[in-house]
């Protein structure tokens, strides 16, 4: 008899250790499927048929189509004006004063034609004698770009914030 009872106890323990497994291995499966989904969209948008996803470029578009349909599969509802698409303003590096100049020799160089200030340049005047292979603190300093802005003009990952000095 202390059998029957000791084995009737021990089964409800049974039922919950096989309970909290399955548990368990259902959290594994959702993890691992949350984890592969997650990855195959990272792959997407990363990957190299996105050309960098630069503001403007074909790969920006694809990117934004591939999120617009994955915000439609997920069943989502657009907000605003323009569906899933929404306008706003990109800033991309320094915002040029129009009182920014470049004199040479007593020459003034046009903006953009001529010179262009970096995204890091000092919002100052500076003078001072300088040289095409000298980046001394505090001095004047300048890159002749035109040759690598050429070898770079369809590259969609070039930035001239990061330049190879």
């Amino acid at each position: 008899m202390k059998k029957w009872i000791a084995i009737l106890l021990f089964i409800p323990l049974l039922s919950e250790a096989q309970s909290k497994r399955k548990l368990r291995i259902a959290e594994v499966k959702e993890t691992t499927a949350i984890i592969t989904n997650l990855k195959k969209h990272v792959q997407f948008l990363a990957s190299d048929a996105l050309e960098g996803r630069r503001t403007g470029s074909k790969g920006e578009i694809l990117a934004m189509e591939y999120i617009i349909d994955q915000y439609k599969q997920m069943g989502l509802t657009p907000k605003g004006v323009n569906g899933f698409m929404q306008e706003f303003e990109i800033n991309e590096g320094k915002q040029i004063d129009a009182n920014n100049h470049l004199k040479i020799e007593g020459k003034s160089l046009h903006l953009v034609d001529d010179y262009f200030p970096l995204a890091f340049s000092a919002l100052k005047t500076v003078k001072g004698n300088t040289a095409a292979a000298l980046n001394e603190a505090n001095l004047p300093w300048f890159k002749d770009l035109a040759e690598l802005l050429e070898e770079n003009k369809t590259n969609p990952h070039f930035d001239t914030i990061v330049l190879p000095w």
